[in-house]
């Protein structure tokens, strides 16, 4: 399962969606345009769909609540602490030279940010000081803490597995993200980096595995998986356009269908994404997202110093940037023994 085609177009989508989160932090630097609100809820989505893979080994108690998530530290924790000290200089700078916090708020953020809890801190400046794409990490921490009991209760409600049930429970989780949208004050925190919030999209990337595992056992049609995936991505590809990108509930459908249709593998985008090079970045794309805002910005102050501001010299700074993302994150992954989620991988290449 690991190495077949549909994992493989999933770890193409992965890289994929790291490439629309890279677009937005070029953008805090340069004007383009904003994918990655859809992006980071696609990573939700897929972080929940993935948990189901190895989950039956664990029972419904808090011991293997707290061994469910000690695996996952493990794999995660050492490269997170990587690029809170890559990201020190850049984060001290905005500390004594602008004085973004001050120096006793930013060691609270500090400590928040290092034992991953900065999600829950309803301050933007505390969550992204520190480690800028850690808050990712701190929230999918809760997540993983409550993956046994959301499995079990998933598994009650649908003991036969039905998809049509599994339907059912997705339309509900993207209900309770209408309503959370009309009921919760609109803000950047409660909206975008609250843990909570997160829940109903991580449910449904469980639910999507489970509706998987039924609709693998037929031979779907190749025209249709690809219908749903081209209209998707047109839909995903057209909100920033539209100015509808907020409306949380409407993109998170197009990426349930978009996900789907790309693991089932026989879809057009499927295949494209399967290709070799597409899996073998996937697989680093955990470290090219702790990693890459660090190496925007140090290569940014490099490149503003000594280049013109032009359209090609942009274009040179985001290709270098995204090669220097590459290159490190490739190093880390495979030749220092794999030191994050999936770093398995770089045994088994």
């Amino acid at each position: 399962m690991e190495n077949g085609k549909k994992i493989n177009s999933l770890q193409g989508l992965r890289f994929v969606a790291f490439l629309a989160v890279f677009v937005l932090h070029i953008s805090t630097l340069y004007k383009t345009i904003n994918y990655a609100t859809i992006a980071v809820s696609l990573f939700f989505i897929i972080s929940g769909f993935v948990s189901c893979i190895s989950i039956n080994k664990y029972k419904n108690n808090f011991h293997d609540m707290l061994l469910y998530l000690k695996t996952k530290l493990k794999r995660l924790y050492p490269l997170y602490i990587i690029s809170i000290l890559i990201y020190l200089p850049v984060s001290l700078s905005m500390i004594f030279k602008y004085g973004v916090i001050s120096i006793g708020k930013y060691i609270f953020s500090f400590v928040a940010s290092v034992l991953l809890l900065q999600s829950w801190i309803p301050n933007s400046k505390y969550i992204t000081i520190v480690a800028n794409a850690g808050w990712f990490l701190s929230a999918l921490m809760f997540l993983y803490l409550i993956t046994i009991p959301l499995h079990k209760f998933i598994s009650n409600i649908n003991k036969k597995n039905k998809v049509s049930t599994n339907i059912i429970i997705i339309l509900c989780s993207l209900l309770m993200i209408v309503a959370y949208h009309y009921v919760v004050p609109k803000s950047g925190y409660l909206h975008y980096y609250f843990p909570i919030y997160r829940i109903f999209e991580y449910i449904i990337g469980i639910v999507l595995w489970n509706i998987f595992v039924e609709i693998k056992k037929h031979n779907i049609s190749s025209i249709i998986v690809s219908t749903l995936e081209i209209i998707s991505i047109l839909v995903l590809g057209v909100m920033p356009f539209l100015k509808v990108i907020y409306v949380d509930y409407l993109f998170v459908a197009m990426n349930t269908i978009l996900l789907l249709s790309i693991v089932l593998g026989n879809g057009l985008v499927g295949k494209l994404l399967s290709n070799k090079l597409l899996v073998w970045l996937g697989n680093i794309s955990f470290e090219m997202y702790l990693l890459h805002f660090p190496i925007l910005i140090y290569t940014f102050f490099i490149w503003d110093k000594i280049m013109p501001t032009a359209i090609i010299t942009i274009l040179l700074y985001v290709l270098v940037s995204l090669l220097l993302t590459i290159m490190i994150s490739y190093i880390i992954h495979y030749k220092l023994g794999g030191l994050v989620m999936y770093g398995k991988t770089a045994k088994n290449k």
